[in-house]
């Protein structure tokens, strides 16, 4: 006979599926390609997984993040610089964060002004 306190049942072949989620602010300073840089007022330790949830140009965009570093930034008091590299666990699709920084610096290119300097006619 059993008290059935401080047991623990697990049916042989039935693994129970679970994710621990934690929702960290953070202000989106720098993007590019390959990464951005983050400023949290919470400590997030290098290799910390997740993902970038922001939105740009009127759409939430979603991507996979993995920290590279996370460290106080002089002078701010409880405020922490995170670089964080942009993972390609998924299809990059148009609400992805790497289809916006795409867009933005495929844009900046083709919105270029160049002028093209001509000889100055000699009188």
């Amino acid at each position: 006979m059993s008290s059935g306190q401080g047991e623990h049942h697990h049916d042989e072949g039935h693994e129970a599926v679970a994710m621990l989620v934690r929702v960290v602010p953070v202000r989106l300073i720098e993007v590019s390609r390959g990464g951005c840089r983050l400023e949290s007022t919470s400590r997030i330790g290098a290799g910390v997984s997740g993902q970038l949830a922001v939105e740009l140009h009127g759409l939430m965009r979603i991507d996979d993040v993995r920290v590279a570093r996370c460290q106080p930034r002089a002078g701010a008091g409880a405020v922490f610089q995170v670089g964080a590299e942009l993972l390609r666990t998924r299809r990059l699709g148009r609400r992805t964060v790497r289809m916006a920084v795409r867009k933005i610096i495929g844009g900046a290119r083709t919105n270029r002004a160049f002028h093209r300097q001509e000889p100055v006619p000699r009188a």
